[in-house]
This record gives structure tokens, C-alpha cells and sequence, in this order.
């Protein structure tokens, strides 16, 4: 009997504390929570992009992007009026791409037509470069998300794009120049492209 008295008090104790237990987190597990310059910032499944303080941990925004945000966050800091700001970068499952700034506003975003589950990568330049769940590969401008003059391929990959897309830069090169960019598919295979035109190379 007193076995069964503790079997029902242990079970009251923890019916208690799991309806005492917080909500589940809407945040994906693998999406990259990123910090710089005292901001921090993370994607999530309910479709919004949490920038937080980083030092008091406090909510500073959040941006509605219309999509699950899968890909992680890619930083870098642009004039902003008579100053510098942190500018994001990243993909959603609503088949779009946006940049934002520090406090939340949206800087452009571009519709490309297929989910993005992986990260869009900045090559320090003017150049964002990213692929899609539909095989697609793109070279944008970073100032607008602009693809021309820059480039679409959409043939060449005939599968979802499954990783994060990654850059070979020039050996002896005197600065920061990445010469190709590279895409892993869900299918096990490994493309190259030139960053400057697009043309394949592996």
C-alpha cells in the first residue's frame, strides 16, 4: 500500500510540474543563433527572424518573414546614414531571401520561387551567393538581392541543395578574393561554379 501511495504522489508531482513546464520553443534546433556587435540573432519555425540584446538577453525585435527560417544567419556591417550597422542575411522555407538590419528592418528582400533550407554566404564584397530546395544556385548583389549582372543557374544541379554553400579563395592572392563557390546536394554530389560567372567547374 505505501508503494502505492508514493507511485500516485510521484505521478501528481509530475503532472504538476509539466503543466507548470514552459511552452516548446518554435526555434528549430539547427538553425545557427549568431551574435555580433551586442545583438544576437536566430531564425525559427514560426516564420520570424528574434534579434535580441546581447547583453541584457531582452527581445529588440522580430521580423515576420513569411517562412520557416532553416539556413543560418550571415552577418556583416554596412553604412547605415551617418554611421555603421550590422546587416543580415538569410533564407526561408517561403521562398525568399531578405536582408535586415540591426533593429529589424527589412534592408530588400527578393522572392526566388523555391524554399531555402540552408544559409546565404556574403563573400565581403558585393556578392551573396545561395541554393535552393529546387536545385537552383544564385549570385545576387548584396546591396539590392539583385541577380543581374550577376548570375541563376538552374539546370546544372538537379537536386535540393543540402548544405551550406562554400568558397575556395585564390592561393598567393594579395586580398580576400574567392575565386569558387561550392554546392552539396541531397543526392551526394558536390558542384563548382566560378563566384564571377557562374560556369562550372567541377
Amino acid at each position: 500500500v505505501l508503494h502505492d501511495l508514493q507511485a500516485v504522489y510521484l505521478s501528481f508531482i509530475f503532472f504538476f510540474l509539466m503543466l507548470r513546464r514552459p511552452p516548446r520553443s518554435t526555434l528549430f534546433p539547427y538553425t545557427t543563433l549568431f551574435r555580433s556587435n551586442r545583438r544576437i540573432y536566430f531564425g525559427s519555425d514560426d516564420n520570424h527572424m528574434y534579434i535580441l540584446d546581447g547583453d541584457t538577453h531582452q527581445l529588440v525585435s522580430s521580423f515576420d518573414a513569411a517562412g520557416v527560417i532553416r539556413g543560418a544567419t550571415f552577418y556583416t556591417s554596412a553604412a547605415r546614414g551617418q554611421g555603421f550597422d550590422d546587416l543580415i542575411y538569410f533564407g526561408t522555407l517561403g521562398d525568399a531571401v531578405y536582408s535586415l538590419w540591426s533593429d529589424g528592418t527589412k534592408n530588400w528582400d527578393r522572392a526566388v520561387g523555391e524554399p531555402l533550407a540552408t544559409a546565404v554566404i556574403y563573400d565581403f564584397d558585393t556578392t551573396l551567393f545561395f541554393g535552393t530546395q529546387g536545385g537552383s544556385v544564385y549570385s545576387v548583389d548584396s546591396a539590392d538581392g539583385d541577380a543581374d549582372p550577376n548570375w541563376v543557374d538552374s539546370t546544372t544541379i538537379g537536386s535540393a541543395i543540402a548544405a551550406d554553400p562554400a568558397f575556395i579563395g585564390v592561393v598567393g592572392a594579395p586580398e580576400l578574393d574567392y575565386d569558387e563557390v561550392y554546392f552539396a546536394t541531397d543526392d551526394s554530389i558536390i558542384y563548382g561554379f566560378k563566384a564571377a560567372d557562374g560556369s562550372v567547374v567541377r
